[in-house]
């Protein structure tokens, strides 16, 4: 019921009705985050954090995945404001790398690297968010980068990260930096295949 109300934007019976509940998990407030993104109203926005910030930022990154899927940065973009104002951004690596993901697949390449280069902590997946964002708008140099940096890095490209370097190579003349990468890949399995293999 309260899915059904959040997607019909009937936010007050919404929210009468998730205040009356016993009992809150995770997935309902996500629900309620969700249905308070799309109104584009930061300031509704802000009413569920002030509740339960704890809740909120384990649900924020589910909303964020669901504004990634529908490819609505413009939701995703008011969700960020509100995660900015509480501070959960630069700090949280989940609900950072979730931000990044989520611009790079509504294809907004300046927002996904705002966000990338603010964060104090990175992972793989990150790194592999951002670099899919390069391939999907066909910037392989960029992405070739950002695999050079994290190979310097203590941050490991796992083949995840490398599939989507070599999907940005779309063009003729982006030939010689495909065997770059199709090298760095058969080295990376060489060299995990060698790690597992039995001792004689």
């Amino acid at each position: 019921m309260l899915n059904l109300y959040c997607r019909s934007s009937r936010l007050r019976e919404a929210q009468q009705l998730f205040d009356e509940m016993p009992e809150k998990r995770g997935v309902t407030w996500s629900t309620l985050i969700y249905g308070h993104t799309a109104t584009r109203d930061p300031t509704l926005l802000a009413s569920p954090w002030r509740r339960s910030p704890a809740w909120c930022v384990q649900g924020v990154s589910s909303v964020l995945v669901a504004c990634a899927r529908m490819e609505d940065a413009g939701a995703g973009a008011v969700l960020h404001s509100v995660a900015v104002k509480y501070g959960i951004c630069g700090g949280n690596v989940i609900v950072g790398t979730a931000l990044v993901d989520m611009y790079a697949k509504c294809h907004d390449m300046p927002a996904t690297q705002q966000v990338f280069q603010e964060m104090e902590e990175k992972n793989v997946s990150t790194y592999t968010a951002i670099i899919g964002g390069f391939a999907s708008v066909t910037r392989p140099r960029d992405a070739m980068v950002l695999v050079k940096e994290m190979e310097q890095s203590e941050v490991a490209p796992n083949m995840m990260t490398y599939s989507s370097l070599l999907s940005s190579f779309a063009n003729p003349g982006d030939l010689d930096h495909w065997r770059q990468a199709h090298c760095a890949v058969l080295k990376r399995v060489s060299s995990t295949i060698h790690m597992f293999r039995p001792l004689s």
